[in-house]
């Protein structure tokens, strides 16, 4: 990075921003211990870290008849009864604070940072907005406020790594002739038990329809069919309103095309490999973060008028979980030092079907699946969901993940069978590529073999409290996305609405941090 005068506008490596300077080229903090860099991951989210350890996996083979006794060596530990109680350990652990009240801070708790840094001596940015996270969130945000502001976005890996990315079902809008937004609110709102705010719901169905034309505008390529958009069904929804991408790599397709928009924009810089680590905040203000660079092995500060969080969720605290490994809850941590009060955070959504293996880390199997009529099943073949609501697979995920649960405590087995056979294959290796490949890996065809499933953590519905336009209890701090809490998802989130949620609130926060003014630091 280039030398220059504390206040010269300058270019370096990150971008145009007003202030750069180098005082200490490792920032304050001298250590031999050099940060360990995220592995590059494959499309199901497992990190290759210790591949050349890795044994051959033998595949799971004959449907039913599977062996259960071999399966039992390694039978998963599910945290649904346990996830109210462990949740706030592991939230105390993240944060490095156990004796804050679990709502929010301490009045002596304002100036809490992480880290023991020399601010003065750390290099320094000035945008007018920052961004931490890369996914959808991030990503629309940026490319929303950089109409008007430059803008820096910070992600702890590379600019397509994030939950988005490993999205597989789709983007739930009311674009069917036959479907509304009110149809979409009323399911929403029974997914959510009855503990949604029914207004910010609002907002997300009759918002989220011109989001998703905005998105299709620009270029993204969802899947058609003769009648024009193909739209399917998921459980929870009444009506075929889900938007879809390449099959069943909806995220990724979305993901690529905004990080490309992002790339070309001028008024956006990305650093790429800078874990957020701080926020920095004075006199309950927000005015900006401090980053670690990975790779360069120095600490960054970034001072803005306005610092959006999207830094996704927290799956990685649980053992079994549908996320990647960069869903560590930091984002949701430094907000809580800052001093935001967080919400609901007992309430974390565990996807009923993540693929079973007891020798692998499992993945997300869809819920368009079920949608396109998989059929859950017992090892006895007997189908169980018609016993425990009335729209059996097609439930809510909170109804069909407790059933799974159930049952798995009732026979000792150690998964349950999604069931695809009756289905055309042809039909199934189109609709579901990706999936249909990771699962050969392991030895079972889903056109013949039923799929073995267990639930998985899989989204955060509690966060930083936030409102429709993301501003947090911390002013110059909004929060979007998984980690933000604005009352949405109730008890339990509606499949799909989490990309749609990511579109509308990430622009209605964009706008509304053009009325933020730049704090002057300490």
């Amino acid at each position: 990075m280039a030398r220059s005068e504390r206040g010269q506008r300058t270019q370096t490596r990150y971008g145009v921003f007003g202030r750069a300077h180098e005082d200490d080229a490792h920032g304050a903090h001298d250590s031999d211990a050099k940060p360990g860099r995220q592995e590059e991951r494959d499309r199901s989210g497992t990190s290759e870290r210790g591949a050349e350890k890795k044994r051959p996996i033998p595949p799971v083979r004959n449907g039913f008849e599977m062996s259960l006794k071999r399966l039992r060596a390694s039978r998963p530990r599910f945290a649904l009864r346990f996830a109210w109680h462990s949740l706030p350990w592991a939230l105390a652990f993240i944060c490095g604070m156990e004796d804050r009240p679990a709502c929010g801070p301490s009045d002596t708790m304002q100036e809490q940072y992480l880290l023991d840094l020399d601010f003065r001596r750390v290099p320094a940015l000035a945008p007018d907005v920052v961004v931490v996270g890369s996914g959808i969130a991030a990503l629309s945000a940026a490319l929303v406020a950089a109409e008007n502001a430059s803008v820096l976005l910070l992600t702890k890996n590379s600019l397509v790594e994030s939950n988005t990315y490993y999205a597989q079902g789709g983007v739930a809008a009311a674009l069917a002739p036959e479907d509304s937004p009110q149809s979409h609110l009323a399911d929403t709102l029974e997914a959510g038990a009855g503990l949604c705010d029914e207004a910010a719901v609002r907002k997300l169905v009759e918002q989220g329809r011109e989001r998703v034309r905005e998105l299709i505008a620009w270029g993204t390529p969802f899947d058609r069919d003769a009648d024009g958009l193909s739209l399917n069904l998921e459980g929870g929804h009444r009506h075929r309103r889900i938007l879809h991408a390449m099959g069943d790599a909806t995220g990724e397709a979305i993901e690529n095309h905004l990080a490309e928009r992002v790339r070309k924009q001028p008024n956006i810089s990305v650093l790429e490999h800078h874990f957020a680590v701080d926020l920095l905040h004075h006199d309950g203000v927000c005015y900006g973060t401090i980053a670690l660079d990975a790779k360069g092995n120095r600490f960054l500060k970034v001072e803005a008028r306005a610092t959006v969080l999207a830094s996704g969720g927290l799956g990685q605290i649980y053992r079994e979980s549908t996320n990647p490994d960069v869903t560590t809850g930091d984002g949701i941590a430094m907000a809580y030092r800052a001093g935001a009060a967080v919400a609901n955070m007992e309430f974390y959504q565990f996807h009923p079907t993540c693929f079973y293996h007891p020798q692998a880390k499992g993945f997300l199997i869809s819920e368009a699946l079920r949608g396109e009529g998989g059929i859950l099943r017992r090892a006895d073949k007997t189908a169980f969901m018609p016993a425990y609501h009335p729209r059996a697979d097609l439930a809510p995920r909170d109804v069909v993940a407790r059933a799974i649960d159930n049952e798995l405590k009732r026979t000792g087995d150690d998964c349950v069978f999604l069931d695809m056979t009756h289905l055309d294959g042809d039909f199934l290796q189109r609709r579901f590529p990706n999936i249909f490949a990771r699962c050969l890996e392991f030895g079972v065809d889903m056109r013949k073999d039923p799929i073995p499933v267990v639930p998985a953590a899989h989204y955060s519905c509690g966060g930083v409290l936030s409102d429709a336009d993301g501003r947090t209890t911390v002013p110059g701090l909004f929060a979007i996305g998984e980690v933000a809490h604005t009352g949405l998802h109730g008890a339990c989130r509606l499949a799909s609405n989490s990309l749609l949620e990511a579109l509308v609130f990430a622009r209605r926060a964009a706008a509304a941090v053009r009325n933020c003014e730049r704090m002057r630091p300490p």
